[in-house]
C-alpha cells in the first residue's frame, strides 16, 4: 500500500474530510478548542515518509516575527516529537511532524499519532500566540498560558470545520 493511500485510509476511517491536491498533499480543515486551521500531509513514498502540518491561519506581520520566533524557540526546547516552524520571509507559523517509514509498514496508529500531534500541539499553544499577536503579551506571559509543548494536551477530541 503506498503511504497516499495509507493516509487516505486513516482520514476515512477516523472521519475527516481531505482533499488531495494535485501534487500529492493531502489538506482539511480541522477546528480545535481554540483555533480553526488547515492540516496538511505530505505523503512521499519516494523517500518513504509522512510530514504532517498544522497551519496557523494568516501569516505573522513583520513586527510579531521575532517575538513568535523566540516564542516558538522557547516552545520547542526539549521537545521529543515535533516543533514550530517560522518561516521569517513570509509569516506562515506551522507546527511540523514527521515520521521516517523506511523498511516500515505504515498503519492507521503511526499515522493517527503524526496527525493528531501536530493538531494538538498547534491548538493547545494557540492561546499564547494569540495573546502574543492579539494582546502584546510578552513572550513569558504567553509560555505562561501554555507551557512548552511538552505540555500540549494528546487524546482529546478534535472535529474538522
Amino acid at each position: 500500500m503506498s503511504l497516499t493511500d495509507a493516509c487516505l485510509a486513516f482520514f476515512k476511517a477516523d472521519g475527516w474530510d481531505v482533499a488531495t491536491h494535485e501534487d500529492g498533499m493531502l489538506l482539511t480543515r480541522v477546528r480545535g478548542e481554540h483555533l480553526a486551521f488547515h492540516a496538511v500531509v505530505i505523503p512521499d513514498d519516494e523517500r518513504e515518509r509522512i510530514t504532517a502540518y498544522a497551519l496557523v491561519p494568516g501569516s505573522v506581520a513583520p513586527a510579531h516575527r521575532l517575538k513568535v520566533l523566540d516564542f516558538a524557540t522557547r516552545a520547542n526546547s526539549g521537545v521529543a516529537v515535533g516543533n514550530f516552524e517560522l518561516d521569517v520571509r513570509t509569516g506562515e507559523l506551522r507546527f511540523k511532524v514527521g515520521l521516517d517509514l523506511h523498511d516500515v509498514a505504515p498503519d492507521e496508529a503511526l499515522i493517527r499519532n503524526l496527525v493528531y500531534r501536530a493538531v494538538f500541539a498547534l491548538d493547545g499553544t494557540w492561546p499564547g500566540i494569540e495573546a502574543m499577536l492579539k494582546h502584546g503579551a510578552t513572550v513569558d506571559e504567553a509560555l505562561a498560558l501554555v507551557g512548552t509543548l511538552q505540555g500540549a494536551r494528546d487524546g482529546q477530541t478534535i472535529t474538522e470545520a
